[in-house]
């Protein structure tokens, strides 16, 4: 067994930090992934009327914010330091939306 930490680009929202300089920061390394064919596909589950949304890496911050407008946390842990960006629920009727909006910016998913 071997631990390592998860990246901080993964991790760290650079939007909000005030840090002008590392805003798009998430934005260009998602987009070096994708020219190389190496950015993980976003995984969903459906499970009845809710879809279960894991995505393995920090979306840049306008996305993100998207996926935070019509998605809900799976726990409400409000004392954890890492976001609750990860895995996420949403509505099923709501999902094809969303699915058609991030895949038109190059996003890929796939059904567990």
């Amino acid at each position: 067994y071997q631990e390592k930490p998860i990246p901080e680009w993964r991790i760290r929202d650079w939007f909000s930090s005030g840090t002008a300089n590392y805003g798009e920061y998430r934005r260009i390394a998602i987009a070096l992934l994708k020219q190389y064919g190496t950015l993980p596909a976003i995984k969903t589950k459906t499970i009845g009327n809710i879809v279960e949304i894991k995505v393995g890496y920090r979306l840049p911050p306008s996305e993100e914010e998207f996926y935070k407008l019509y998605s809900w946390p799976v726990t409400y842990d409000f004392s954890s330091n890492f976001p609750q960006v990860f895995t996420r629920k949403m509505a099923k009727q709501v999902f094809p939306m969303f699915k058609h909006t991030l895949e038109t910016l190059g996003y890929c998913f796939v059904e567990e």
